[in-house]
């Protein structure tokens, strides 16, 4: 069984601290030290010997007892000193005794207060730092499962706002199909025909958060032919985006279908003073939807979703919101837009 990720990064963190003091010690024994009788314990050769010794000892003990014997004390003790301060304390003091206890003199030049105090300084050191590392993984762990409740939530929040839209568009559409029924049966016919097509392309792509621009125009010419059923001379529109920056650009589903019925919805159309749509792109390569206003004299009802909606699913899925331009006799909507070759979840 593989261990946790926590205890490979401690046994790195490990190592790296044991070399590190190994080369302190080298250090201070090039620069000078106490070079007393080769049996003597300050020699440069025992302490090369003994101290990284000591350091590995002292992590070695410390992991054993937060992996196996803290998980068990935890459930006596919660207090963090109980289940592995003094437990990792005492493990290792019994270990030291164990293997250094030949070199110790207990009843002479304070052999107990050298071990003890020695076991103590190590001890200490060796569980800042390994705190520090549980730290620092437990915020990375807390962080990673925050960015995964994000990821969920706005997901959650798209499909919402993805059936909100539905019923949205079919309200205005069945509206409009009401109104053709009573004034041309055969004007109605045709506008059911391209509904049917405009329903059948908008089911298969309402579980893509991001469409091509090419889907997305395509998706928005069969709304435009329905509208030109609705309304025939009172509305014009004109396409101004290269056949070649089609497929490689992204942008939210179902945006620029819902621009165009916004401004269909809020504006008169008439022969004598058509509505004008334009879709281009400007000098950054954002995508324009503007067209002329005009506005009615009594506004339609609706769902009050518009342009709401769009904010906020750019907001979502592209990190910025859409920018709105308006005055007196002009309206005009800029989308930012993703390229296809981005790694991304669409």
């Amino acid at each position: 069984m593989a261990m946790e990720e926590k205890y490979k990064q401690l046994i790195r963190v490990g190592i790296v601290f044991i070399v590190f003091a190994f080369l302190m010690l080298l250090l201070n024994i090039y620069l000078g030290g106490p070079d007393e009788g080769p049996g003597d314990r300050h020699t440069p050769g025992f302490r090369l010997t003994t101290q990284p010794l000591v350091l590995t000892l002292c992590w070695a003990v410390n992991l054993a007892v937060l992996r196996w014997l803290q998980p068990v004390l935890s459930r006596r003790f919660p207090s963090r000193w109980l289940n592995f301060y003094l437990p990792g304390f005492v493990a290792l003091y019994l270990t030291m005794v164990a293997i250094f206890g030949a070199w110790v003199h207990f009843d002479d030049h304070g052999g107990l207060l050298k071990l003890t105090s020695g076991t103590i300084a190590v001890e200490t050191l060796a569980l800042v730092i390994i705190e520090l590392v549980l730290s620092r993984l437990d915020a990375a762990r807390v962080r990673l499962e925050n960015a995964e409740l994000r990821v969920a939530n706005l997901e959650a929040q798209h499909e919402k706002l993805i059936r909100q839209l539905q019923p949205h568009f079919l309200f205005n559409s069945l509206n409009a199909l009401k109104s053709l029924i009573r004034r041309s049966p055969p004007d109605a016919e045709g506008y059911l025909i391209k509904l049917s097509e405009f329903l059948r392309f908008s089911l298969s792509h309402t579980q893509q958060s991001l469409v091509t621009l090419e889907e997305e125009l395509r998706f928005s010419m069969y709304y435009l032919d329905m509208q030109q059923t609705r309304f025939q001379e009172g509305l014009h529109y004109i396409v101004d985006i290269p056949d070649g920056n089609r497929r490689s650009l992204l942008l939210p589903a179902f945006s620029l279908q819902l621009l165009l019925e916004n401004a269909i919805k809020h504006n008169s159309l008439t022969l004598k003073s058509p509505l004008i749509i334009c879709i281009r792109f400007d000098e950054n390569g954002r995508l324009l939807v503007e067209n002329n206003r005009q506005p009615k004299q009594q506004m339609e009802e609706g769902t009050g979703l518009g342009l709401v909606n769009l904010s906020e699913r750019y907001r979502m899925l592209l990190k910025e919101d859409i920018r709105v331009t308006t005055n007196e006799t002009f309206f005009q909507v800029s989308l930012g837009l993703m390229p296809a070759d981005e790694d991304h979840h669409y």
